[in-house]
Protein backbone atom coordinates (compact mmCIF):
# COMPACT_ATOMS: atom_id res chain seq x y z
CA UNK A 1 0.00 0.00 0.00
CA UNK A 2 2.83 2.59 1.27
CA UNK A 3 4.69 1.90 -2.59
CA UNK A 4 1.26 1.70 -4.44
CA UNK A 5 -0.26 5.07 -3.45
CA UNK A 6 1.58 7.61 -5.29
CA UNK A 7 0.95 5.18 -8.59
CA UNK A 8 -2.59 5.05 -8.12
CA UNK A 9 -2.83 8.74 -7.05
CA UNK A 10 -0.49 9.36 -10.60
CA UNK A 11 -3.02 7.26 -12.42
CA UNK A 12 -6.45 8.40 -10.94
CA UNK A 13 -4.71 12.08 -11.62
CA UNK A 14 -5.08 13.23 -8.15
CA UNK A 15 -2.43 15.70 -6.73
CA UNK A 16 0.57 13.00 -5.33
CA UNK A 17 2.10 15.64 -2.74
CA UNK A 18 -0.89 16.74 -0.98
CA UNK A 19 -2.84 13.77 -0.92
CA UNK A 20 0.63 12.02 1.08
CA UNK A 21 0.94 14.92 3.12
CA UNK A 22 -2.55 13.84 5.35
CA UNK A 23 -1.64 10.11 4.90
CA UNK A 24 1.80 10.40 6.20
CA UNK A 25 0.39 12.03 9.39
CA UNK A 26 -2.66 9.11 9.97
CA UNK A 27 0.00 6.43 9.48
CA UNK A 28 2.77 7.82 11.74
CA UNK A 29 -0.76 7.33 14.29
CA UNK A 30 -0.86 3.92 12.92
CA UNK A 31 2.25 2.27 13.37
CA UNK A 32 2.55 3.93 16.82
CA UNK A 33 -0.76 1.83 17.71
CA UNK A 34 1.02 -1.33 16.26
CA UNK A 35 4.14 -0.51 18.43
CA UNK A 36 1.78 -0.12 21.79
CA UNK A 37 1.14 -3.79 20.64
CA UNK A 38 4.24 -4.90 20.45
CA UNK A 39 4.82 -3.66 23.75
CA UNK A 40 2.13 -6.28 24.82
CA UNK A 41 2.52 -9.04 23.46
CA UNK A 42 6.55 -8.66 24.05
CA UNK A 43 8.04 -8.20 20.10
CA UNK A 44 10.48 -5.40 19.56
CA UNK A 45 11.57 -5.65 22.90
CA UNK A 46 14.85 -4.80 23.89
CA UNK A 47 18.40 -5.59 25.54
CA UNK A 48 17.92 -6.95 28.71
CA UNK A 49 18.06 -4.39 31.20
CA UNK A 50 17.76 -2.90 34.88
CA UNK A 51 14.82 -0.56 33.76
CA UNK A 52 11.40 -2.38 31.60
CA UNK A 53 8.90 -5.30 31.41
CA UNK A 54 9.44 -8.64 31.89
CA UNK A 55 7.20 -11.02 30.38
CA UNK A 56 5.60 -13.52 32.37
CA UNK A 57 6.22 -17.75 31.11
CA UNK A 58 2.40 -17.43 29.70
CA UNK A 59 3.80 -14.98 26.51
CA UNK A 60 6.00 -17.86 24.99
CA UNK A 61 3.02 -20.31 24.21
CA UNK A 62 2.17 -17.41 21.90
CA UNK A 63 5.93 -17.01 20.06
CA UNK A 64 7.67 -14.99 22.46
CA UNK A 65 11.45 -16.52 23.26
CA UNK A 66 11.48 -19.00 26.59
CA UNK A 67 14.79 -17.91 27.41
CA UNK A 68 13.72 -14.11 28.06
CA UNK A 69 10.62 -14.77 30.12
CA UNK A 70 11.03 -13.46 33.62
CA UNK A 71 14.26 -11.26 32.45
CA UNK A 72 13.43 -7.32 32.24
CA UNK A 73 14.07 -5.65 28.56
CA UNK A 74 14.25 -2.18 27.97
CA UNK A 75 10.92 -0.68 26.43
CA UNK A 76 12.15 0.32 23.28
CA UNK A 77 8.72 -0.34 21.65
CA UNK A 78 7.42 2.81 24.31
CA UNK A 79 10.04 4.65 23.02
CA UNK A 80 9.11 4.43 19.00
CA UNK A 81 5.47 4.67 19.91
CA UNK A 82 6.34 7.98 22.07
CA UNK A 83 8.55 8.98 19.05
CA UNK A 84 6.02 8.22 16.04
CA UNK A 85 3.04 10.03 18.27
CA UNK A 86 5.54 13.07 17.90
CA UNK A 87 5.91 12.88 14.09
CA UNK A 88 2.11 12.47 13.75
CA UNK A 89 1.56 15.26 15.73
CA UNK A 90 4.52 17.77 13.76
CA UNK A 91 3.10 15.94 10.18
CA UNK A 92 -0.31 16.95 10.95
CA UNK A 93 0.79 20.18 11.88
CA UNK A 94 2.80 20.80 8.99
CA UNK A 95 -0.15 19.88 6.36
CA UNK A 96 -1.70 23.01 5.97
CA UNK A 97 1.04 24.97 7.08
CA UNK A 98 4.02 24.04 4.46
CA UNK A 99 3.70 23.71 0.63
CA UNK A 100 2.58 20.29 -0.57
CA UNK A 101 4.95 17.66 -0.48
CA UNK A 102 6.68 19.21 2.97
CA UNK A 103 5.06 17.14 5.31
CA UNK A 104 5.73 13.97 3.55
CA UNK A 105 9.42 14.91 3.27
CA UNK A 106 9.54 15.56 7.52
CA UNK A 107 7.95 12.18 8.19
CA UNK A 108 10.23 10.41 5.77
CA UNK A 109 13.43 11.64 7.27
CA UNK A 110 12.12 11.64 11.21
CA UNK A 111 10.86 8.14 11.14
CA UNK A 112 14.36 7.38 9.07
CA UNK A 113 16.16 8.87 11.73
CA UNK A 114 13.67 7.74 15.18
CA UNK A 115 14.27 3.94 13.84
CA UNK A 116 17.78 4.14 12.95
CA UNK A 117 18.80 5.11 16.51
CA UNK A 118 16.31 3.12 17.99
CA UNK A 119 17.78 -0.15 16.24
CA UNK A 120 20.67 -0.01 19.19
CA UNK A 121 18.52 -0.58 21.43
CA UNK A 122 16.39 -3.53 19.78
CA UNK A 123 17.68 -7.09 21.57
CA UNK A 124 14.94 -9.74 18.99
CA UNK A 125 16.48 -11.27 16.33
CA UNK A 126 16.71 -9.74 13.00
CA UNK A 127 18.24 -10.54 9.73
CA UNK A 128 21.73 -8.19 9.33
CA UNK A 129 23.49 -7.69 6.01
CA UNK A 130 27.55 -6.74 6.73
CA UNK A 131 26.77 -6.53 10.68
CA UNK A 132 23.79 -3.75 9.86
CA UNK A 133 20.26 -4.76 10.32
CA UNK A 134 17.93 -5.15 7.45
CA UNK A 135 15.83 -2.36 9.15
CA UNK A 136 18.40 0.03 9.41
CA UNK A 137 19.27 -0.33 5.49
CA UNK A 138 15.79 0.55 5.01
CA UNK A 139 15.86 3.90 7.39
CA UNK A 140 19.05 4.40 4.98
CA UNK A 141 17.50 3.51 1.91
CA UNK A 142 14.32 6.38 2.79
CA UNK A 143 16.88 9.15 4.05
CA UNK A 144 18.53 8.46 0.64
CA UNK A 145 15.56 8.79 -1.41
CA UNK A 146 14.34 11.90 0.95
CA UNK A 147 17.39 13.29 -0.64
CA UNK A 148 16.72 13.09 -3.67
CA UNK A 149 13.40 14.92 -3.43
CA UNK A 150 14.65 17.63 -1.35
CA UNK A 151 18.51 17.78 -3.18
CA UNK A 152 18.28 16.26 -6.24
CA UNK A 153 22.01 17.28 -7.47
CA UNK A 154 23.68 16.63 -4.16
CA UNK A 155 22.23 13.54 -2.75
CA UNK A 156 24.35 11.06 -4.51
CA UNK A 157 27.82 12.09 -2.84
CA UNK A 158 25.61 12.51 0.41
CA UNK A 159 24.59 9.38 0.44
CA UNK A 160 27.87 7.70 0.19
CA UNK A 161 28.95 9.43 2.83
CA UNK A 162 25.62 8.68 5.13
CA UNK A 163 26.32 4.87 3.88
CA UNK A 164 29.64 4.81 5.44
CA UNK A 165 28.64 6.95 8.85
CA UNK A 166 25.71 4.01 9.33
CA UNK A 167 28.21 1.37 8.55
CA UNK A 168 30.61 2.65 11.22
CA UNK A 169 27.68 3.75 13.98
CA UNK A 170 24.76 1.29 12.54
CA UNK A 171 26.88 -1.91 13.26
CA UNK A 172 25.36 -4.41 16.29
CA UNK A 173 28.37 -4.58 18.53
CA UNK A 174 25.90 -6.85 21.05
CA UNK A 175 24.41 -9.00 18.81
CA UNK A 176 26.72 -11.84 19.12
CA UNK A 177 26.94 -11.00 23.16
CA UNK A 178 23.20 -11.29 23.40
CA UNK A 179 22.66 -14.17 21.31
CA UNK A 180 19.80 -16.04 22.96
CA UNK A 181 22.79 -19.01 23.64
CA UNK A 182 24.16 -16.49 26.02
CA UNK A 183 21.40 -15.10 27.45
CA UNK A 184 19.98 -18.45 28.25
CA UNK A 185 23.27 -19.46 29.96
CA UNK A 186 23.14 -16.20 32.35
CA UNK A 187 19.91 -16.86 33.10
CA UNK A 188 20.47 -20.69 34.12
CA UNK A 189 23.70 -19.30 35.96
CA UNK A 190 21.72 -16.76 37.70
CA UNK A 191 18.94 -19.73 38.88
CA UNK A 192 21.00 -21.80 39.90
CA UNK A 193 22.52 -19.34 42.33
CA UNK A 194 19.30 -18.39 43.67
CA UNK A 195 18.63 -21.79 44.41
CA UNK A 196 21.54 -21.88 46.66
CA UNK A 197 21.01 -18.64 48.81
Amino acid sequence: LHDALPISLKLRGLPVAATLDPFCAGLAFFLAGGRAGCTLVGCCHGHPSNIGISYPSGHAKEGFAEYLTGIRLFPVQLLEFGGLILIGITTFIAVPLAPPGHATIWYLFSYALLRFGLEELRGDQRLHFFSMSLPRWMCLAEFSFTLTLTQPAGWVPITVVATGLALYLGRDRDRQLLAASHVQELKDLLERFQKLE
